[in-house]
Parts: structure tokens; sequence; C-alpha cells
């Protein structure tokens, strides 16, 4: 009704402005949406086909912003792990951290494991 999306952390969004509320009260939401948005009851009726499609593109852009971050969030942990498995390996051979050689083997595993994680996306 008053087209606002809930977020994970518990504040709804506005999904034509796209800005949060302070509090999931019907009153505030009311409040934002009759001051800020009053001009989209007469260009969307309410219960109107063309609502409904105007909230389901607006949801759309709100799953994609959400997405971006996530898929960020996603590779970052990966590199993170990956860039632990080269002091786990130095340790499992009881080698000190100045071996070359173990570091590009490990080096050459963490860069597999990246690729492997895009390729796997991209499919």
């Amino acid at each position: 009704m008053f087209m606002f999306a809930p977020i994970s952390y518990g504040k709804p969004v506005c999904l034509i402005g796209g800005l949060c509320v302070s509090h999931a009260k019907k009153y505030i939401i009311a409040l934002h949406f009759t001051t800020n948005h009053s001009e989209i009851n007469f260009k969307y009726p309410i219960n109107s086909d063309s609502r409904k499609e105007f909230i389901q593109k607006k949801e759309g852009y709100l799953d994609t912003q959400r997405s971006f971050f996530t898929n960020a969030n996603e590779h970052s942990k990966s590199i993170v792990f990956a860039s632990y498995q080269i002091p786990l390996l130095l340790a499992s051979k009881n080698k000190p951290f100045t071996d070359a050689e173990e570091i590009i083997k490990a080096a050459l595993n963490i860069s597999a494991r990246i690729l492997m994680t895009k390729a796997a996306k991209k499919i």
C-alpha cells in the first residue's frame, strides 16, 4: 500500500526514493509516503495492474542493489580465506616464511581457487 520493502536489519526502505525510515511503524511510513510521494496514488491507483508492475520493477532494482553488495562481500571472504592458505601450508611443512618455493605453490593454488569461483559464478 505504501510501497516499502523490509530489509534484514529491520528498517523498511522506500521503493520509490530508496530512503530508510526510522521505524517500521504504520504512522511513520504513511507520513513519509503522503508527504513525499502523494502523486503516486494518482499515477498508479491502488490495486491496479500498473501499480503492481511498478512495485515489481522497483523491488527488482532493490534486489539488484542487494545482490551487488552480497557478491562483493562473498568475493572478499574468498580472498581472506585464500590468504590464510599460505601460512597454513608453511606451518604444516615446518618451513620458515621465507621459503619462496612453498609460497609460490600456495599462491598458484590461491589464484586457481579465486578464478574457479569467478568462473563458477559466470556459468
